[in-house]
């Protein structure tokens, strides 16, 4: 005899066999892949739609070997993420905070390799908005460095009084009158300086110079006098342009001390495009890091009472450090190498 009672059908499942953190943190890797699918496109069409764009190392200075560095530092925290995951799963607590910690040491190394290679970019005046991309645009950009190092040099001699840097060195002109041969060294050297660089003005200004000058004229005028030319900023302008002019005053060690702030005028083609993509890319990544290593520390600072069931928590913050990890994978042969 059948049973007239009908068997109830088992509930169905719904969702994915995954808990709701993971799936909420592959949907949101999936929005940080289209992100950085953007902007390394972005770069690609930038970088090879413009010929010319700078590549040597010595002209932008891109440090390849501490990109490798920082590649080799990123994959060797990604494995002390995963130590971390297989440590937690098996309720071993203590290896888990000490390769976690690992992770964070090695994050703050990465970001300090980086500091190093912005640091240098600094350094060398490669930042978007400041580079010279041809030979006009570096004079201008040296005979303007070279009149604010003047300036700064007439600020110490008088520091107070006329805000006006046209009085203060109308009246440091007055001192030199005033004083005649028994004026101070310094501001005599302040005056030569002042002299040669509105000289390297004008000289600019009025179109009779070069970046680099004229070599034909230079190869001649060392075979007749090159004792006198190496002695003369206006040989030196004449032969070398206004990079010569420039090596005639740092050879000066009156004038070098005030010289730290002003660069090699070297025109770098497409400078402003790839410094912007460059620290924007980049910068960017070191973002991601940084938000990684504060999430490292949020599992560090539970020390002891860090538990087995942090480790799905855990597993999400080493699918994220991965996915940054990889990133810089594509990042550094694209900027790096290629």
């Amino acid at each position: 005899m059948e049973s007239s009672v009908a068997e109830h059908p088992a509930p169905p499942r719904m969702g994915l066999p995954i808990p709701n953190s993971k799936l909420a943190m592959w949907l949101f890797l999936g929005t940080e892949i289209m992100f950085f699918t953007g902007l390394i496109g972005s770069y690609i069409v930038l970088r090879f739609g413009s010929p010319g764009w700078p590549t040597d190392p010595e002209v932008t200075h891109i440090n390849v070997f501490a990109g490798g560095v920082n590649t080799f530092v990123l994959i060797c925290s990604s494995f002390l993420v995963v130590l971390a995951h297989d440590s937690i799963q098996r309720n071993n607590i203590r290896r888990t905070q000490l390769s976690l910690l690992g992770a964070l040491l090695l994050g703050c190394l990465f970001l300090g390799i980086k500091s190093v290679e912005y640091k240098g970019k600094f350094d060398h005046d490669i930042i978007p908005g400041h580079i010279a991309e041809n030979d006009a645009a570096a004079m201008l950009k040296v005979t303007n460095e070279l009149q604010a190092a003047a300036d700064a040099w007439t600020n110490q001699i008088m520091p107070e009084g006329e805000d006006s840097i046209f009085k203060k060195r109308t009246l440091v002109q007055q001192k030199l009158t005033e004083a005649g041969d028994n004026a101070p060294a310094d501001l005599v050297a302040w005056r030569e300086f002042s002299n040669a660089v509105d000289k390297i003005r004008d000289e600019v200004s009025a179109g009779r110079v070069t970046l680099h000058g004229d070599d034909s004229h230079a190869e001649e005028s060392h075979d007749h006098s090159e004792s006198h030319a190496a002695a003369t900023l206006e040989a030196s302008l004449a032969e070398h342009g206004v990079a010569g002019g420039l090596d005639f005053l740092e050879a000066d060690s009156r004038y070098a001390p005030h010289l730290e702030n002003v660069h090699e005028p070297h025109p770098i083609k497409y400078g402003n495009l790839f410094a912007s993509t460059y620290f924007f890319i980049t910068g960017t990544h070191a973002v991601h890091v940084i938000i990684g290593m504060f999430l490292f520390l949020t599992v560090l600072v539970r020390g002891p009472w860090l538990k087995q069931s942090a480790a799905t928590y855990i597993e999400n913050i080493g699918l994220y450090w991965h996915f940054v990890d990889l990133v810089w994978i594509f990042l550094f042969p694209l900027i790096y190498i290629i």
